[in-house]
């Protein structure tokens, strides 16, 4: 198995040589070595994977899931009144009837 270059004069870590560098390699034509790269990137980062919508049967998952989108919402919530200076109110109740609101300034008694 070749070596390959990883950064710009480095080796598993160690610094190469101007001479070294040239002849360290994958082997391969650009795209071919273009193509070993990003193969070898995506067996590293697999990312976060697409989260089929449908209802959550588990009781307990269920309810963890909405405590943690209901303050992702409200932090976007926020961030978007802070940012474009918008008036705002979110209401959100929960399964158990659990009233959750979020406002910034008298707008939610004008709502209510």
């Amino acid at each position: 198995m070749k070596n390959r270059v990883i950064g710009h004069g480095f080796v598993a870590g160690k610094p190469v040589s101007e001479q070294s560098r040239k002849t360290v390699s994958l082997g391969g034509d650009r795209k071919e070595r273009n193509r070993k790269v990003a193969r070898a990137l995506a067996r590293r980062r697999m990312g976060r994977k697409k989260v089929e919508i449908k209802r959550i049967e588990n009781k307990s998952t269920r309810q963890i899931t909405f405590s943690k989108r209901r303050n992702g919402l409200m932090k976007k919530a926020r961030k978007l009144s802070i940012l474009s200076d918008a008036n705002m109110a979110l209401v959100v109740f929960s399964s158990t009837g659990k009233l959750f609101e979020l406002s910034n300034g008298d707008r939610y008694t004008q709502i209510a």
